[in-house]
């Protein structure tokens, strides 16, 4: 894992473990708007961090089966488990490294906000109509595939399967919960 990455999801658990602390503090409490804020913050960053420990978890285990690894003594019996254990704890760590890139990606403002989406078919008449019904399919598995709500709000169907138009508001059920 790349260095500068390591340090950024180092900072990300400090960050966590740092707002848990503010949150158990009594004069945070009886202030609400920073108590939601700080509660918000601590959210958004809790599975990285929690990916954090595992992934230290991991490395220790690494650390350890290298030492069985490096021990004349053991059985080898012993070498073969720690070597399938090495095996198995590497790939984890692999999984876990490509999880993390995405959990890092910084958040835009505009991430919790709904939008609306038009899709309209062009010319080409009924083949134009089921494109634009196969684009809005693929759409709707996509936002449900990543936890949004999706209602249409108007569609005028072609006849044959597909849309002269479709509109529809997608909305993050996270946002919608807390509002």
């Amino acid at each position: 894992m790349e260095a500068a990455l390591l340090k950024k999801w180092e900072s990300v658990a400090s960050r966590f473990q740092e707002l848990t602390d503010q949150l158990m503090d009594p004069s945070v409490a009886s202030q609400p708007a920073q108590l939601h804020k700080l509660s918000k913050e601590r959210v958004d960053l809790e599975p990285a961090a929690q990916l954090f420990e595992v992934y230290r978890n991991n490395i220790r285990q690494l650390e350890e089966a290298a030492q069985i690894l490096a021990d004349p003594s053991a059985g080898s019996e012993m070498h073969e488990m720690a070597a399938d254990e090495t095996a198995e704890l590497r790939r984890q760590q692999e999984g876990m490294e490509e999880q993390v890139k995405e959990l890092l990606i910084p958040k835009d403002p505009r991430d919790e906000k709904s939008l609306l989406l038009e899709i309209r078919a062009g010319t080409g008449g009924d083949e134009a109509g089921l494109f634009a019904g196969e684009l809005f399919r693929a759409y709707v598995r996509y936002a449900e595939k990543k936890g949004f709500k999706v209602d249409t709000v108007e569609a005028a169907e072609n006849g044959v399967g597909g849309y002269k138009n479709i509109t529809a508001l997608i909305e993050d059920r996270k946002s919608t919960r807390l509002n």
